[in-house]
């Protein structure tokens, strides 16, 4: 049975700020090296996001810059931006002598038609054509800003046209071939035109700037084309899009464990996924304590958090693609079972069947949905199975009379399973973190029976196993005060 996938991310060239000279930062989060048009630019993995900041733009920008942010996000749009304050405090600071141009990340964006609202502050006229509002747009922003070159310029949305976004993405390749932007970037763009922008241009995007949310499956499609293409993910609204899961008790017990903030937690685990992140808190004591991420996650606590993020909340609407396999040597009939118990047949699946296999049923499922598995020769009940969204995007379903056990210790000690013709596991002791409590999966068989042993050899639990009653997922977690002879 297929547990959580996860794509791992690809490894690119990391530099640690005190390896780069006069870089004064507060903190010792680290910094990517990417390839630009005019050689190397240092990107910061934590960026100050300057959106809805309006007439405080200068004051923010600048405070920020002093507290150590050396990479700052804006975009030619005065709905949502002010360009001009952002340049007005880069060049304030430049002036104090505190920093030079080069150790500052700039970010801008070129928007679109239909990201505007105010004729009269369009950075471009209304009337001219896409290449050339592009390059109005890039000049007026070279003019806000204060700089004769930008480090990353950004497509703000993908376009409802991809014509018309080829021709200003064009735009910006001519840009970066004459050394005016150093690198590309798309914001706000879904998979399938991501794919579609990467097999058109001749300069491939080295970001990708999107919402990022737990209950949005962490973007992870996205996330796969970047990881693929060596493209570098910006998340956005990571803090207040994630709020249910700044409150999930196992996150805040982890971070009193780490002695740490529960946003430290979650941008930590961000940048170590591999993310840069856009953090843009007006309150400057919060936002100069989002740089303080000189600690480790441990791989158990990365995915536990990932975990986390897909279940605060999950709801009916939360999809999974499923693929369902017969393994037995008879037909098996799959129900969708109603929330009022009532069963309807779903796939019919002919027997003897593989992983990969050309006759297994595949579609798109719910969280919560229930399926129900029975012999299509005399309907005998073989199993069931309950879609839930947090072992992955992406499952595959072997219909058997298998169960995939899921093992959590929460004991203060090491505790041990065994069961007849399988070796024995063991977990580590719960030290107090619940985010790195040790967990175990893995396939066991109807009415097999496990005991559950701790470090002194007592007997904790004996279990039997059901798949007729407990289902193809279940979870067992093995708790300070467990009875000896309880059951699943």
């Amino acid at each position: 049975m297929g547990g959580r996938q996860w794509i791992p991310i690809v490894a690119l060239m990391i530099v640690q700020p005190d390896t780069i000279a006069a870089l004064p930062l507060a903190s010792t989060f680290p910094i990517l090296m990417r390839q630009g048009s005019r050689g190397p630019v240092h990107v910061p993995m934590i960026a100050y996001g300057t959106a809805w900041k309006k007439d405080q733009t200068a004051k923010l920008v600048s405070a920020a810059l002093r507290v150590g942010y050396r990479g700052i996000d804006t975009a030619n749009q005065p709905k949502h931006y002010n360009e001009r304050g952002v340049g007005e405090a880069l060049n304030e600071v430049i002036a104090s002598g505190l920093l030079s141009r080069e150790l500052v990340f700039l970010q801008t964006k070129f928007t679109p038609i239909a990201g505007q609202t105010d004729d009269e502050t369009l950075p471009y006229r209304k009337d001219a054509s896409l290449g050339e509002q592009v390059a109005q747009s890039l000049q007026s922003s070279l003019d806000h800003l204060g700089t004769s070159y930008i480090d990353s310029y950004v497509l703000h949305e993908q376009m409802a046209d991809p014509d018309q976004m080829l021709a200003v993405w064009r735009a910006m390749e001519e840009a970066y071939d004459n050394g005016t932007v150093r690198l590309l970037g798309i914001s706000n763009i879904n998979a399938d035109r991501l794919e579609f922008l990467l097999s058109h241009s001749r300069i491939k995007p080295t970001f990708v700037q999107n919402r990022c949310r737990g209950v949005d499956d962490w973007d992870i499609h996205v996330r796969h084309i970047c990881d693929q293409n060596s493209i570098t993910y910006q998340g956005f609204w990571l803090i207040t899009g994630n709020r249910e899961l700044l409150r999930h008790p196992d996150l805040t017990a982890g971070a009193a464990w780490h002695k740490r903030s529960p946003a430290q937690i979650l941008l930590r685990f961000y940048t170590q996924d591999g993310m840069m992140v856009l953090s843009g808190s007006q309150k400057m004591d919060q936002a100069e304590m989002n740089l303080k991420l000189d600690f480790d996650l441990s791989s158990r606590e990365i995915e536990a958090i990932r975990n986390l993020g897909l279940t605060a909340p999950l709801n009916s609407e939360s999809k999974i693609e499923g693929e369902f396999w017969n393994g037995l040597d008879y037909p098996v009939i799959v129900l969708w079972r109603g929330h009022d118990g009532k069963e309807t047949q779903s796939y019919l699946l002919a027997p003897n069947q593989t992983p990969n296999d050309s006759r297994n049923a595949a579609g798109s499922t719910y969280h919560n949905h229930e399926y129900v598995f029975r012999s299509a020769i005399d309907g005998e009940l073989i199993n069931f199975w309950k879609a839930d969204r947090t072992l992955g995007w992406k499952q595959i379903v072997e219909v058997n009379r298998n169960v995939e056990l899921k093992v959590v210790n929460t004991r203060p000690e090491k505790i041990s399973l065994i069961e007849v013709g399988a070796p024995i596991r063991t977990l580590e002791p719960y030290n107090g973190n619940p985010l790195a409590t040790d967990i175990v999966v893995y396939g066991t068989h109807d009415a097999q029976q496990i005991t559950v042993k701790g470090e002194s050899g007592d007997i904790i639990q004996i279990l039997k196993i059901s798949s007729a009653s407990g289902g193809a997922w279940q979870t067992l977690h093995i708790h300070p005060l467990s009875e000896h002879g309880d059951e699943l």
